[in-house]
């Protein structure tokens, strides 16, 4: 485990947030048999869609609709028996939302698939969420502490100070350096990350798929513009198609 990611561990265990935990968890889970896996999975998806259809009769209201009647007690729950949750209801759902008690913060997407959704984020989904995603990333060396530059996207709204300093000694401490690809991607921009990849010289490079696709062909285009070559690519955010 690298030293920042011991540091923001301990951090998150201060604060009650069970981040060690969540993380030894995910780290275990990793080494289990198949069999154990989707025991595991399919136990806690039916406990996860209980939850919802108790805490949030909007949700419940659909599924009714769909299946016929809600699922009882004891009762084994299918994915192919709910209705699948569209970008479109989850943007009818906020609306009609009361703000749940444990919620820690409000996300929006970025809108890159032209319908942008907002939704309420707690503590425990943001931990298993960063724990899941950096022990996949640490398989292309891309983890907590390895140098990295991101192609992301910026926030929708302007945050508050104390949010954006708290960010920035989040991202140096993780050795991460971001850029704002999703306002635009121009000649200038790709010149931009190029510079900015052969200072830094990034062992992982991780951004949005097309992207990356668009910085490689700038750099193919410009022989000599960038001259550091990462270890690793992670594509993120969309899929890779054919021929990409």
């Amino acid at each position: 485990m690298k030293l920042s990611t011991m540091i923001s561990c301990i951090y998150g265990e201060l604060r009650g947030y069970r981040r060690w935990s969540v993380r030894r968890e995910v780290e275990a889970a990793a080494r289990l048999p198949r069999g154990q896996v989707e025991d595991l999975s399919r136990r806690l998806f039916e406990r996860r869609v209980r939850e919802s259809l108790r805490r949030f009769p909007f949700y419940a209201d659909a599924v009714k609709k769909y299946r016929g009647s809600l699922p009882k007690e004891g009762e084994r729950i299918f994915p192919d028996e709910l209705p699948v949750w569209t970008r479109q209801d989850q943007r009818e759902f906020f609306e009609v939302q009361e703000k749940p008690p444990d919620s820690a913060y409000i996300h929006q997407t970025s809108g890159s698939t032209g319908t942008p959704v907002t939704f309420h984020v707690t503590r425990e989904s943001y931990e298993w969420r960063t724990a899941v995603s950096d022990r996949g990333y640490s398989w292309a060396a891309a983890e907590e502490g390895q140098k990295s530059f991101y192609l992301w996207a910026a926030d929708q709204k302007e945050p508050p100070l104390s949010a954006k300093i708290k960010r920035g000694v989040h991202a140096a401490l993780q050795r991460r350096t971001y850029f704002d690809v999703f306002q635009r991607m121009g000649e200038d921009e790709k010149a931009e990350c190029c510079r900015i990849i052969n200072k830094t010289r990034p062992s992982a490079i991780v951004g949005y798929t097309s992207m990356l696709i668009a910085l490689a062909r700038y750099a193919r285009d410009n022989p000599g513009v960038l001259r550091w070559k990462a270890r690793t690519l992670v594509n993120a955010a969309e899929g890779l198609q054919r021929g990409q």
